[in-house]
């Protein structure tokens, strides 16, 4: 399985969302790593809502792109700033509205996992279906 770093910008609400992917992802089999050096795979959560945070998240996504890692663009940046993005990133990206409400989105980015979010409550485990299992 992969080794995933999870980086996250600013907000609060996004650090929950960074939370869920921990969670989605370590019940999969992967490993959260805390250092991208050591990752296969580089979870950036940017905010793209203020000028300053989203300058800062457009920085730091440059230099999590020199490290030998995929990267996956997550948050509000995807959606606040689509042009800007594609401007400097060609990779995967998911937006914060798909983290809440789509989970579809998330797991074509991972295909090999074998545990999905509930369609029903978006949860990873819930009760109302003890997650869907591909």
């Amino acid at each position: 399985m992969k080794k995933i770093f999870l980086y996250v910008t600013a907000c609060e609400l996004r650090l929950l969302d960074a939370n869920k992917l921990c969670t989605y992802f370590t019940v999969n089999g992967h490993e959260i790593v805390d250092k991208p050096e050591k990752a296969d795979v580089i979870i950036f959560i940017g905010c793209g809502i203020f000028n300053d945070t989203t300058d800062y998240s457009f920085k730091k996504l440059e230099k999590y792109k020199k490290y030998n890692a995929e990267i996956i663009v997550a948050g509000c940046l995807p959606a606040m700033e689509e042009e800007r993005l594609k401007e400097v990133f060609k990779g995967k990206t998911v937006s914060t509205k798909d983290l809440d409400k789509n989970p579809d989105e998330v797991d074509k980015l991972f295909p090999e996992n074998k545990i999905s979010r509930c369609r029903r409550c978006k949860h990873i485990l819930c009760k109302c279906s003890i997650s869907e299992i591909r």
